[in-house]
């Protein structure tokens, strides 16, 4: 297998999670980090706090304040709190806080142990997971006080498997081609001539598959890798398939496949009404910073279309709109005495309607977006 696949994951979503919502609110707040740029004649640092704003960019309201970098919020199912991470000085692991939506009753959650640790919400209580042990993962329970509850034991998910369970997809190391497997008897029900990695199931049946193809010394990409979207599954063997790279991206003011090849570092993957939003990210741009772009694929019909060069945030609760954010670059921060200007890295937070292709910026300038959360209730 390429070595570069082994960096590239697919990070399935639930399919219900994405399905349309009863309540469809596009306007409902969104929770970010961001460091806004303190001027030149302030002298002092800037930090990443916790802020709320509404679609339109409009409501703009700042929840945290200090000398903490405050990343990585989170609403709470109920939609009255936000828990995020702190930290000192860009020094992990750092302590899981939580604070109500306007901005009120700050208050400690836990340290975390390392910068492995993950945290969401589990109904009313925050979930710490401590990283993979063997067989399990262990998970310790919050209260949104603070207060220890206890502990939650759960064997990791089993990514290669059907949503059912049934069946898994398994690749063949040794003579690159793939099967999929009834888990029960591990009877082999379906193959595919060659290895695809990664790989998201679709559906109970059907997968789709990603694999780099043979990259010809003769060939007018200019010897940079392309990779081939497949959908496979116990309907046949190859049901259709198409190359990225042919896709037809010109109204783009550049082609962001000019990114793919060695520098190429991950790809995500999340299930859409009637395909599967593909996401690209190329994080060894040393001069300009990381690269994005973001894709819909419906892989029944074999159609590719081009959103945006942007980083995928998160979902507003239509599930038609996220916010997102454009690949980081540098902007002029400060004249220096010689004429030349001190650099900052710089991305602004917009909101992309995925029907339309329409971009809005809410909010530009000094700022650097870090991450975001969209209330859903």
């Amino acid at each position: 297998m390429d070595n570069l696949m082994n960096y590239i994951k697919l990070l399935p979503i639930a399919a219900a999670a994405l399905a349309t919502s009863g309540y469809a609110r596009a306007d409902a707040p969104i929770a970010y980090s961001a460091r806004y740029y303190s001027p030149p004649t302030a002298k002092q640092r800037s930090h990443f706090h916790i802020y709320t704003i509404d679609a339109s960019g409009k409501s703009k309201r700042q929840l945290t304040t200090g000398e903490a970098d405050d990343c990585d919020p989170q609403w709470s199912p109920d939609g009255r709190s936000i828990a995020f991470l702190r930290t000192y000085d860009n020094v992990t692991p750092g302590t899981i806080m939580v604070v109500d939506s306007r901005g009120h009753n700050l208050r400690k959650i836990v340290n975390t142990d390392s910068s492995d640790d993950t945290f969401t919400w589990k109904s009313s209580l925050i979930s710490l997971n401590h990283g993979a042990d063997n067989s399990t993962i262990f998970n310790s329970l919050y209260s949104a006080k603070g207060s220890f509850v206890g502990f939650d034991h759960h064997l990791p998910p089993t990514y290669n498997q059907s949503p059912n369970g049934k069946y898994e997809y398994d690749i063949d190391d040794t003579s690159s081609t793939g099967k999929i497997v009834e888990v029960a008897s591990q009877k082999v029900v379906g193959h595919t001539k060659v290895a695809y990695s990664p790989f998201l199931w679709l559906n109970n049946l059907e997968v789709l598959g990603i694999r780099t193809l043979p990259i010809s010394p003769t060939d007018s990409n200019g010897g940079n890798a392309t990779y081939e979207v497949c959908q496979f599954g116990l309907h046949g063997d190859t049901v259709s398939s198409t190359e990225l790279r042919q896709q037809n991206i010109s109204s783009v003011s550049s082609n962001p496949y000019s990114q793919l090849g060695s520098d190429f570092f991950d790809l995500t993957a999340w299930p859409g009404k009637s395909g599967v939003y593909l996401a690209w990210q190329n994080w060894h741009n040393s001069t300009g910073g990381e690269d994005y772009g973001l894709f819909y694929l419906e892989p029944f019909k074999g159609a590719l279309r081009f959103i945006c060069e942007s980083k995928f945030v998160a979902w507003s609760p239509n599930n038609v709109t996220f916010c997102a954010s454009p690949s980081r670059r540098t902007s002029n921060y400060e004249r220096r005495k010689d004429g030349t200007f001190k650099l900052v890295w710089t991305s602004p937070l917009e909101v992309v309607d995925t029907s339309s292709g329409t971009i809005k910026d809410i909010q530009t300038g000094l700022l650097l977006v870090q991450n975001a959360s969209w209330k859903h209730d």
